[in-house]
């Protein structure tokens, strides 16, 4: 029901944008490919972004019992690391273009989200923070050339348009990829546990299940806490494998993008009243501008009258 109404609510306003003389966002920028191409791409670039921020913590926090401030220190040598390559990425676009490194970032981001898919209760800080900082370094080189290459090819009136609509595609993508995420993680789990369950039945012969049922009920809260930690890691590893699947689709897409040529500065049009306003006036004792060969003529037949 929900989604319906969204979908409606996105067509009915696509609609009314397209009718209005002065809409909100312009979505004729649409028509043109390569920003649509870069739409795509810094939409799975934002899903990876948040799938990591939000996973990563979230395990190192309930999994590991890590603190959260700790857990944000490690986090940020990746938010350190974007901010450092960007202004590089620039310089790269400016000689390169933005092919290679949309390449390149999103194939290092590829490889970065794979890398995570180690998440283990024994993982160290070191290891998460190595593994999140190759992720930076892709986000770092791919996002700015992409971004920059999509903008440079609408319609200077536009330009305002096309970054709200980065903005958009951003946000929504990054929420809505994370909800998807959620999903996948949530019957992942469910599915683990049913598994690993089944592999140690309640009349097992197993020295170690019998231990934990003499034990009472301590005993195997203690075991369920460790399978718990173990089906939430194989998950959240599946999550981040999916993950590096959509990142490195998008190293086809960003294969399709070109250097933009650059756009001509437009004319003014001259109006009416300018051109009577900026016309030469002509006043008395004063000639028209007329071509050398006439004006040549013109004097010599004043010459005759004056003789």
């Amino acid at each position: 029901m929900l989604l319906t109404a969204g979908v409606l609510s996105l067509a009915l306003f696509v609609v009314i944008e397209l009718e209005l003389d002065e809409p909100l966002i312009q979505l004729r920028v649409l028509k043109h490919w390569s920003f649509v191409n870069s739409l795509m791409l810094i939409g799975i670039l934002s899903v990876g972004l948040q799938t990591i921020l939000f996973y990563i913590p979230e395990f190192m926090q309930t999994s590991q019992g890590i603190q959260p401030l700790k857990t944000g220190l490690v986090m940020l040598p990746e938010a350190l690391v974007m901010v450092v390559l960007m202004p590089f990425a620039g310089r790269i676009y400016d000689k390169w273009g933005p092919r290679w490194p949309a390449v390149i970032g999103l194939a290092v981001a590829a490889y970065g989200t794979y890398l995570l898919c180690g998440i283990n209760s024994d993982m160290t800080e070191r290891d998460v923070v190595i593994w999140t900082c190759v992720r930076a370094i892709g986000n770092g080189l791919g996002l700015m050339p992409i971004m920059t290459a999509g903008l440079a090819v609408i319609p200077r009136e536009y330009s305002s348009s096309g970054s709200t609509l980065n903005n958009i595609v951003q946000r929504v993508a990054g929420a809505l990829g994370l909800a998807v995420m959620s999903v996948i993680a949530t019957s992942q789990q469910n599915q683990l546990m049913v598994d690993r369950a089944a592999l140690v039945p309640s009349s097992s012969s197993l020295p170690q299940v019998q231990q934990a049922i003499g034990q009472g009920t301590t005993a195997l809260y203690a075991i369920y806490q460790q399978l718990v930690v173990k089906v939430t890691a194989g998950a959240y590893s599946d999550v981040f494998y999916v993950t590096a699947i959509i990142t490195g689709i998008g190293v086809i897409f960003a294969f399709m993008m070109s250097k933009p040529t650059p756009r001509a500065t437009e004319q003014p049009i001259a109006h009416d009243s300018d051109t009577q306003q900026h016309a030469p006036s002509h006043t008395v004792g004063t000639k028209p501008d007329v071509p050398e060969h006439e004006a040549a003529e013109l004097q010599t037949v004043d010459q005759k009258l004056l003789a």
